[in-house]
């Protein structure tokens, strides 16, 4: 089929190119009018799409029209000539020359047969589709197409990620260079100017304040060491006390179990002598009434000796056995109640000893806060008259990369002169209307911080790693927001990605 569309493409070359064009009738005066003024607006639109496009002309609220005039001369002078060239080619045309008339022709012959050439091109394009993927099947295994795949996903993703830290950069160094231009800005400037100037004139009761702060502190740390010194020997006698007790404790307990048998011996040993008393004197009676024994009434020499055996276990009772029981009571209490008292006691110990561990690590934090807050790490706790060469670095700090940690640092060290000029009578008046709050300058660099934690993120997230290795498949690049294909610029240009990271390319 392409060689029928080519033969008959070739018949109409060769039978058009032979034929010649009955010369047309001149232009009128209206239509040579009509067409000058659509030319020239054809070649003013398309100047103008240069100019705009080249960044030589544009137009901003702010400032209306805007105009580069080094890159107008430029596009200028590269239009004119390509219209100078144009106005050659239809000049010559216009004369019939042998040069421009076949081509003119050629492209007319071409408008003229277009669905010859509609044809020939779709059977091209069928022809090398189908021949590139039959000998690419045949050539190129699933695992190197897939591979493929992957390489060019992984240079797009990474071209993508390079082109947004490019735009993001070049926009933080415009928001940067405006900030500074802005009314919020210069009104905080001007107010650190006059804090600055203030202070020139103020350094000897700046540096006194300062002592006098340092000493105050200096102090206060030392009472809380005193403080803790207290409570670690308060501390110390009583974990001593303690260890006392429990030791005591250890040896007494042991012995409850022996003061209780010698309490349960006793009672029992008491016991039984009240009961055979209380024997004795049943028989007695019943000797004394002739029930039991000789059966005889009367207190015969049976009951008197059953009488005397009972006066004999009573004394027996009442010397021996009544005051080992109350001895062995008196043990067994005596013990008991130890114990009781040495576990109170040791109960109130522990008490005070948490209280004394509590004022240590109170007193031990007051320190290390006091210690803390003593000035920046640059020195300004060690030499008091160093608080303004500290306050300048931190403006000049932030002038170099302003970020959201520079302009608290500057806010800071500002408060921390202000204070000091506030405290010296001789100053606090010139500077009591100085205010060292960044409101107005922070909400003017809200864009600049938002983008500086954009470019933080996106540099932590998106903008590569070393090695410029792959940590998830290609596929998943867009979903996690291109964080996972991460491809440094410099592995982009100098080596080609692979299935398992960068290799020289060949």
């Amino acid at each position: 089929m392409m060689l029928i569309v080519a033969w008959l493409i070739g018949e109409s070359f060769a039978t058009g190119m032979n034929q010649r064009s009955a010369s047309g009738k001149g232009l009128t005066a209206r239509e040579a009018t009509v067409g000058m003024v659509l030319g020239v607006a054809l070649a003013g639109l398309a100047f103008y799409w240069l100019l705009n496009q080249y960044s030589a002309v544009g137009f901003t609220r702010a400032s209306g029209l805007v105009a580069d005039w080094g890159r107008f001369a430029d596009v200028a002078l590269y239009f004119l000539i390509a219209l100078m060239l144009v106005a050659v080619i239809a000049f010559n045309f216009r004369r019939g020359g042998d040069i421009s008339t076949p081509y003119v022709q050629s492209v007319r012959l071409i408008a003229k047969n277009a669905v010859l050439w509609v044809m020939f091109l779709a059977a091209m394009t069928a022809s090398v589709f189908f021949s590139f993927d039959s000998h690419f099947n045949a050539i190129f295994p699933a695992e190197q197409k897939k591979r493929a795949a992957e390489i060019r996903t992984l240079n797009q993703v990474g071209r993508v990620v390079a082109d947004i830290g490019e735009r993001a950069q070049r926009v933080q160094l415009a928001e940067a260079e405006r900030l500074f231009d802005t009314d919020g800005w210069k009104a905080y400037d001007t107010q650190l100017t006059r804090l600055a100037q203030q202070a020139q004139g103020s350094q000897g009761e700046i540096e006194k304040y300062f002592v006098s702060k340092m000493e105050e502190r200096r102090r206060g740390i030392a009472e809380q060491q005193e403080r803790i010194s207290g409570a670690e020997r308060n501390q110390t006698a009583l974990l001593r006390r303690r260890d006392e007790l429990e030791t005591e404790l250890q040896r007494i307990e042991p012995g409850i179990g022996a003061f209780e048998a010698e309490l349960a011996k006793a009672q029992g040993t008491y016991d039984a002598t009240r009961q055979a008393i209380a024997a004795k004197r049943i028989e007695a009676n019943a000797e004394d009434g002739g029930v039991e024994g000789t059966l005889k009434r009367g207190r015969g020499p049976v009951y008197r000796q059953r009488m005397a055996e009972a006066e004999e276990l009573q004394r027996k009772l009442s010397i021996t056995d009544e005051p080992r029981l109350r001895e062995a009571q008196r043990q067994r209490d005596q013990a008991s109640a130890r114990i009781v008292s040495i576990k109170r006691e040791i109960a109130t110990i522990n008490g005070d000893v948490a209280k004394y561990k509590g004022e240590t690590q109170t007193a031990a934090q007051r320190i290390k806060a006091a210690e803390s807050s003593e000035g920046d790490a640059e020195g300004t706790k060690v030499d008091p008259a160093r608080v303004l060469p500290a306050f300048e670095r931190a403006r000049s700090a932030f002038r170099q990369q302003p970020d959201t940690e520079r302009l608290a640092a500057l806010q800071t060290q500002c408060g921390n002169l202000l204070n000091a000029m506030l405290s010296t009578p001789a100053a606090k008046e010139r500077v009591r209307a100085i205010d060292c709050d960044p409101n107005h300058a922070a909400e003017a660099a809200a864009r600049l911080f938002a983008l500086n934690a954009g470019l933080v993120a996106f540099n932590a997230t998106c903008a590569g790693a070393p090695g410029c290795r792959r940590t998830q498949p290609p596929t998943n690049c867009w979903a996690s927001g291109a964080s996972a294909c991460r491809t440094p610029a410099s592995c982009r240009r100098n080596r080609r990605i692979s299935a398992n990271g960068c290799r020289p390319s060949t």
